[in-house]
């Protein structure tokens, strides 16, 4: 790869595109979302429901579509996460995968569940409960603090609504 991601995570619902979206337009920063990256080289659609079916293989093709991109940046913007719900529980994406992405940083969007779960109602016409929400939530900044910490990389935990912070906090990731 001739460009270091920067990890964007958060539960669904959070507002990890909108904010990619923004940040993308401020600093020229290429955003792409993990679930169309797979889904470029699954050639199928993924997961509808927010429940994640063969999560391993979804790694893999996940790391397939960041070694064909052909971008003109030293950065992008990958929006995804580090955890999903699964049909029994909570799946956790391995250290493994976070290794071979070879991220610059990591970015954590937290919000209230209660908003996400109405965020999600007013996207997708369905939502996970809230407490589903905010348990996901905790594991999510559990493990993006664990991979940071592995991987010897910087992390910011932001409030969705703190974009100049993290427009900020970006730009200063060497």
């Amino acid at each position: 790869m001739n460009f270091k991601p920067i990890f964007i995570s958060g539960v669904h619902g959070v507002g990890k595109g909108t904010v990619c979206d923004k940040i993308s337009s401020h600093l020229s920063y290429p955003h792409y979302s993990a679930s169309s990256l797979i889904k470029s080289v699954k050639k199928a659609e993924v997961d509808k429901n927010k429940i994640v079916i063969d999560a391993d293989k979804n790694q893999d093709y996940l790391i397939t579509a960041l070694n064909r991109l052909d971008v003109n940046s030293d950065y992008i913007l990958v929006d995804g996460h580090f955890c999903l719900q699964g049909n029994n529980g909570v799946i956790e994406i391995p250290l493994a995968t976070f290794k071979k992405m070879g991220l610059a940083a990591i970015v954590l969007l937290t919000d209230d569940p209660i908003k996400i779960n109405d965020r999600m109602h007013s996207r997708d016409n369905t939502s996970l409960e809230v407490d589903v929400i905010l348990s996901l939530q905790d594991k999510e900044i559990e493990r993006a603090n664990y991979v940071a910490k592995e991987l010897g990389i910087p992390l910011l935990e932001s409030n969705i609504n703190n974009i100049q912070v993290l427009e900020s906090w970006l730009a200063s990731v060497n």
